[in-house]
């Protein structure tokens, strides 16, 4: 799992698939194999998946 945290990122993707993620102003992150992983790692704190407030339109997100 790789736990990464900047101001900015692109994600590239093809068919729905990420193919590429490019981080933007100085990233930091650290890189846990997938046996290794803690349990407290594997979520980001206070963050909700808010499926309502996703964006519609693709002029919707910045580029």
């Amino acid at each position: 799992m790789n736990r990464l945290y900047a101001s900015e990122l692109r994600i590239y993707l093809d068919s729905g698939e990420v193919q590429k993620i490019t981080y933007f102003d100085k990233p930091d992150g650290i890189f846990y194999p997938i046996d290794q992983i803690d349990e407290k790692e594997k979520w980001i704190s206070g963050f909700q998946w808010n499926i309502i407030n996703k964006p519609k339109k693709y002029n919707y997100i910045k580029f």
